[in-house]
């Protein structure tokens, strides 16, 4: 398996390996806080044991694991999958989401409580992949979630270059997809070549790939679990994706409707659990008898939107959220159906049309207005119809920019290649299928009972297939609490 050890970047061990010496005894006022993500300001001893934990329930679209109570629970801590198609080659998992395709929805409980819980976690693994970093995307995440988004300048090099005004070693006009290989040039013109994976991450050899928890589960990203203070049992409990076609995607040369099933020899879980000197230990739990958490969680909403082919289509749209404390929210339109024939699967966003598709060249591009109404009120004082601004409210939401084109975002630029990976021509896959909408909601009011609505119109947005609608997935970041208390934990919303 691609298990690499202990994923703590400040921490080089392997199992139940000391990481320094220090004097042990520290009394409870001297204690840093052991479960803050990052390092630990102090010079003492920490060893790292990872057990390799089998699921106690499984079946083709269902398995749970349960911790033991004992350390503390490394949020970086993995689960390793692969599955098996029935036939056929060229299968590979979604590009943006690698093998984070397999999971549907996932559950961390403690005792019968529910700690932290993502459905549509794939469709929402889609939008949080933006911000992966497209260099780290190549080097690591290729190799251990199967991500593959990663982008490079498309120079047409051949022995024509200085002569020939289609081939140049000096200009690029797009981009295709960098995975570490050149893409076939050979005996095709420039615009036909193609890019294929290496052969381990095809699904006909079996890789296996990983997930760390705090890739699941948002209260892990700020915080690690003190398994040595509960007295209940932790489990994790993940729900595969029930439709073989939304599980992983085809090349041109691979076998259409395959059905891919979960190796459960391959899967499991590689908890690591962190431990301190036992004094310091047995000092902070005795300190800290009673501990509060708080942390965000993400609540889903769908709604079904219709294409409609030119015409205007306006929803409002509740999303719910009432009673809540709510940050921000964000949200996409999916289609529906089998997505192996592309490159991401159906885990996208697709925005409105541009005149090259409406072939209406007065149409010229299709607009997008939004708002959102909460407390009685209009989060932003005009409707917001300009893309550039739209984008500009994901970067404020997120506190960073995310690893997207124009093209990507709206279909303006040209700046994807028109060439092919597996096969597969990037513009179709690539252009306007990033088109997520995101908003912060900056008052830091509770939600009154009505909820939050949101106030969109969409026009062009095609009907892709007569038969086929879009999905809109809203989730909404809520904030909620955890109180740890001799033993047992209390979980609710702030």
């Amino acid at each position: 398996m691609n298990y690499t050890g202990p994923p703590a970047d400040d921490m080089t061990t392997s199992n139940s390996t000391e990481m320094s010496s220090a004097p042990v005894g520290a009394t409870a006022s001297q204690i840093p806080d052991l479960l803050k993500i990052g390092s630990v300001d102090t010079n003492t001893a920490i060893s790292v044991d990872s057990d390799i934990l089998d699921p106690v329930i499984s079946n083709p679209n269902f398995m749970r694991y349960r911790l033991q109570n004992k350390g503390i629970l490394h949020s970086n801590s993995k689960l390793t999958f692969s599955v098996e198609a029935s036939g056929g080659v060229d299968a590979f998992y979604p590009l943006n989401v690698g093998v984070m395709s397999l999971i549907e929805r996932c559950r961390l409980s403690i005792g019968t409580k529910t700690l932290c819980e993502t459905q549509d976690f794939a469709h929402f693994s889609g939008f949080r992949s933006m911000f992966v970093n497209p260099e780290h995307n190549k080097q690591r995440e290729s190799v251990t979630t199967s991500r593959q988004m990663c982008r490079k300048w498309n120079y047409n090099n051949g022995a024509n270059a200085s002569t020939n005004g289609s081939e140049s070693n000096n200009q690029a006009e797009d981009f295709i997809i960098d995975i570490g290989r050149d893409p076939d040039n050979f005996g095709v013109n420039f615009e036909n070549q193609n890019v294929e994976l290496f052969n381990y991450q095809l699904i006909e050899n079996k890789p296996v790939f990983q997930i760390p928890l705090s890739e699941l589960f948002p209260f892990l990203k700020m915080n690690q679990l003190p398994l040595y203070m509960l007295k209940e049992e932790v489990t994790i409990e993940l729900f595969f994706q029930t439709d073989n076609g939304n599980r992983a995607c085809i090349g041109t040369a691979g076998t259409a409707d395959q059905t891919y099933t979960i190796n459960r020899d391959d899967c499991a879980l590689v908890a690591d659990y962190i431990y301190y000197p036992t004094e310091m230990m047995e000092a902070y739990a005795n300190a800290n008898r009673n501990m509060s958490f708080s942390y965000v969680d993400y609540r889903l909403a769908r709604h079904t939107i219709n294409g409609l082919n030119g015409e205007v289509n306006t929803q409002i749209l509740n999303v719910g959220g009432a009673g809540r404390v709510v940050n921000k929210l964000f949200f996409g339109l999916s289609t529906s159906g089998n997505g192996e024939e592309k490159l991401f699967n159906n885990y996208s966003a697709h925005g409105v049309e541009d005149a090259e598709v409406t072939g209406v060249a007065t149409d010229g591009y299709g607009t997008f207005t939004h708002n959102v109404k909460y407390n009685d009120n209009l989060l932003y004082p005009v409707d917001i119809n300009n893309t550039a601004r739209i984008f500009h409210n994901i970067s404020q939401a997120e506190g960073g920019v995310p690893f997207i084109s124009k093209s990507e975002f709206t279909s303006e630029g040209d700046l994807v290649s028109v060439s092919n990976f597996m096969g597969r021509t990037l513009t179709n896959t690539l252009d306007n299928e990033q088109f997520y909408v995101e908003d912060r909601l900056n008052r830091g009011e509770r939600i009154n009972s009505r909820g939050i609505e949101l106030y969109n119109t969409w026009n062009y947005l095609q009907d892709e297939e007569a038969s086929r609608n879009y999905t809109m997935r809203c989730w909404l970041e809520v904030v909620r609490f955890a109180t740890l208390s001799d033993g047992f934990m209390t979980i609710g919303f702030a």
